[in-house]
């Protein structure tokens, strides 16, 4: 049995390396790495047990690996973009 490599399997290192690549340009590759990571663990890892966890009786089949990721960087990307709109209500 052969299995095919799609696409949805790697969004989640298309958007790594484009955010490490973004924050690199003003800085260096070991700092953006750092960023990214902490980013991952700060918001990321939360956000997607959330997800996980409001649509596990919603979905069809289980999660793979690439699914955990692709969620893992969703999260991430959608928490950075929104923080700063959503940090003054906070305060």
């Amino acid at each position: 049995m052969e299995k095919s490599i799609e696409i949805k399997q790697f969004i989640w290192l298309i958007i790594l390396i484009a955010g490490v690549l973004i924050i690199a340009s003003d800085t260096n590759i070991q700092y953006a790495l750092g960023v990214v990571t902490s980013i991952v663990l700060k918001d990321g890892l939360i956000l997607t047990a959330i997800v996980w966890g409001v649509t596990y009786k919603f979905r069809k089949r289980r999660w793979q690996w690439f699914d955990w990721l692709n969620v893992l960087a969703y999260t991430s990307l959608a928490a950075t973009i929104l923080y700063p709109f959503v940090e003054p209500l906070l305060i």
